[in-house]
């Protein structure tokens, strides 16, 4: 183990043999030599030692960097010789030594505790306005309809406060509503003119939901229909699917898409179709495809438009005598000379409408 003076002596040889422009005596250098031969590490005091086993290397963030120059108090001029003391910057004047990234999280931690705690926060609020169940939001209704409503609330027939409009459909405001303490649900449709309520138990509308409808008189013969039908979700919101249609008296309860089909219905059973039979099997553009059943022959007829006093229509016999069913061909030229083909196939549990544009008498 070196002694104080030694360990000054070897800094001093050291900094002669290691230094620019440096040199040692043939002495100096066994001298040297020697010192590094003999120099061992000094012991530390036991409680230091068994703190630093506990605690453990300090990571290399933290490291302080390997010098790659000797310090200032070891260099020395070319000639050899020390540099003077006042050469030798003060410890106040030399550049400290960077903050670690530990210590400067050490101060920032509240900072980023509290950023981290603010989106956090956003985010669970976010999650909760996107995904939280609120059930369905009734809609608005205007003065007209929220008379509608109060009159159903003055029956008294519904729980308190359970009455909820879902929807419109053309007209008709479409509810909810709990009897019973919530014992039976309730699907209700009114239009200012009549109402139609449809109620069973809470467990019969889970396996089958509930179905109602309204009728309102149209224009002339016509009539306005609106169903609906009702099922709860798991967690009893109701959800609520409605359509609406067009039936006429003279058309035995056949629906149409719009009171344009109705009267066109109305003139191909004047023309001698069975009302009963006319249906609409598919569209060209905007103009429907009829089918439909002549009254004294029984033939079946495929109609083009059936708005015009003499469409375009083709007809077979045979329509109950075919086991394999039958298809029925209507080619339409238009104006430019192009031809468009329906083929109408009609079967045991099975009717398609197949439109072919560009098609030829020859190919189909």
């Amino acid at each position: 183990m070196l002694h104080a003076d030694e360990i000054e002596e070897l800094r001093a040889l050291q900094a002669r043999a290691y230094g620019r422009g440096g040199g040692l005596t043939d002495a100096d250098a066994d001298r040297l030599r020697h010192l590094e031969d003999t120099r061992a590490p000094v012991a530390q005091p036991e409680a230091e030692a068994a703190s630093e086993r506990d605690v453990g290397p300090e990571p290399l963030i933290d490291a302080v960097p390997l010098r790659t120059t000797p310090p200032d108090d070891l260099r020395t001029e070319p000639d050899g010789t020390a540099p003077p003391r006042d050469a030798v910057a003060p410890a106040s004047d030399r550049p400290t030594r960077p903050d670690t990234v530990r210590s400067a999280l050490r101060r920032r931690w509240p900072v980023v505790a509290a950023s981290v705690a603010a989106l956090v926060c956003l985010g669970v609020l976010i999650g909760w306005l996107v995904f939280a169940d609120r059930g369905p939001e009734p809609i608005a209704l205007t003065a007209e309809q929220q008379q509608w409503q109060s009159e159903l609330v003055a029956t008294g027939v519904y729980d308190p406060g359970s009455l909820r409009a879902l929807r419109e459909e053309e007209g008709v405001v479409i509810w909810f509503a709990t009897q019973k303490g919530g014992e039976n649900v309730c699907l209700v449709l009114a239009d200012g003119q009549s109402s139609a309520p449809v109620c069973s138990t809470e467990e019969q509308v889970r396996a089958q939901g509930l179905y109602a409808s309204i009728t309102s008189p149209g224009e002339g013969e016509l009539q306005n229909v609106v169903d609906a039908q009702m099922y709860l979700a798991v967690d009893g919101d109701p959800a609520v699917i409605s359509y609406n249609y067009i039936t006429s008296s003279q058309s035995s309860g056949v629906q149409f898409a719009s009171p344009v089909e109705a009267e066109i219905a109305v003139r191909l059973g004047d023309s001698g179709f069975d009302e009963r039979s006319l249906t609409v099997v598919g569209y060209d553009g905007e103009v429907p495809v009829w089918f439909a059943t002549e009254k004294n022959t029984q033939r079946a007829c495929l109609i083009y438009d059936g708005s015009q006093p003499d469409p375009l229509q083709a007809c077979v016999d045979g329509l109950w005598s075919a086991p394999e069913g039958l298809a029925l061909v209507l080619d339409r030229v238009a104006d430019d000379g192009s031809t468009t083909r329906f083929e109408y196939h009609l079967g045991m549990g099975r009717q398609y409408l197949t439109i072919s544009k560009g098609a030829d008498d020859a190919s189909g």
